[in-house]
């Protein structure tokens, strides 16, 4: 539960709480076609908590989505990557952005399945000199 004292990405995340199965993550490699087995999983919809490694909301994105593994590719032995990708497109994404230098996009896109989705900024909510971004 949310205290007074939390922020506003922890107030959404608590409020937009669903615990159903909405992402599969995947190890794949990049330099040849392995791809492991699916395993489904669960990523909300507020994504917070990402360190200020990049300097746009597409690059935050993408770190949430995209991490490095530590196991390697039975084919070529490269690095593998672990890949979550949405079951299906979501009606709304927030982002709690790490940093106070960061550009801000008017829309962002995400492949979902082989399709891709146009979300478009809505809203910023600011506080304690950050803000939040509400993408529909």
């Amino acid at each position: 539960m949310c205290c007074i004292h939390c922020g506003v990405a922890e107030l959404a995340d608590e409020m937009l709480r669903n615990e159903q199965t909405n992402t599969f993550s995947q190890l794949q490699c990049m330099n040849s076609d392995f791809l492991d087995d699916t395993i489904n999983d669960h990523l909300s919809t507020v994504i917070y908590g990402i360190p200020s490694i990049s300097e746009n909301v597409s690059g935050q994105l993408q770190t949430t989505l995209i991490t490095n593994s530590r196991q390697v590719c039975i084919e070529c032995l490269n690095p593998l990557r672990n890949v979550i990708t949405y079951n299906h497109f979501l009606k709304l994404l927030i982002f709690s952005v790490g940093g106070h230098r960061i550009d801000i996009s008017k829309y962002i896109k995400i492949k979902t399945n082989g399709k891709t989705k146009k979300f478009h900024l809505k809203g910023i909510v600011y506080y304690g000199g950050f803000q939040t971004l509400f993408h529909i």
